[in-house]
């Protein structure tokens, strides 16, 4: 039986209203900028990741993604997902050690966190600016289970992608897919017997 809990963020626990074709069309000026041939049609994600080999440009996109997500909380462009929250309410009185695991920038959760009083629920909290490499990488997998102190066999990954499906297979630690909030809290506070 899992003895922690690794949450993805977005689109997981709520949904941020990131205009995520603007980050990516900064992005893809940054690399124009200091004249780095990319292939425009790559996903965000697999871009994002494949610029940020380069200490700065990792720099750089890891400041638009901050840059977007903060306006994005600014004017209230997100929608939780109580049901998701709740869940994560009852892990924690259950005595589970819990973490995040997120592409987003670490500032972001964590304001977003803290004005939900969720903030406490989380031992540690590791964005894309935490790491060297995001997911699909097993890096903020690896680096929330060191934190806690936790075996990957104790654990389990909570997420709604791909990536986070890679990096959790990457880092030997059980899956759970998100892909109905609602439905897939009260099966995991099933599972984990809350």
């Amino acid at each position: 039986m899992a003895k922690a809990v690794v949450f993805d963020f977005d689109n997981t626990l709520l949904l941020l209203g990131v205009n995520w074709n603007q980050v990516k069309a900064d992005i893809v000026r940054l690399a124009k900028a200091e004249r780095i041939p990319i292939d425009e049609s790559q996903h965000i994600i697999l871009l994002s990741n494949l610029l940020s080999g380069s200490p700065r440009m990792k720099a750089g996109i890891d400041g638009l993604y901050l840059k977007y997500e903060q306006q994005a909380i600014l004017a209230g462009n997100y929608r939780i997902f109580p049901e998701m929250l709740a869940l994560v309410r009852g892990l924690k009185a259950a005595g589970y050690s819990l973490g995040i695991a997120s592409g987003n920038h670490t500032m972001s959760i964590r304001e977003l966190l803290s004005g939900l009083g969720l903030l406490d629920c989380f031992a540690v909290v590791c964005g894309r600016d935490m790491v060297k490499n995001n997911k699909p990488a097993a890096d903020q997998v690896h680096f929330v289970l060191g934190k806690l102190g936790i075996a990957p066999e104790d654990a389990l990954f909570v997420g709604d992608s791909v990536n986070d499906e890679a990096a959790a297979k990457s880092s030997g630690v059980a899956f759970f897919k998100v892909t109905n909030p609602k439905a897939d809290a009260e099966r995991l506070s099933s599972i984990l017997n809350i």
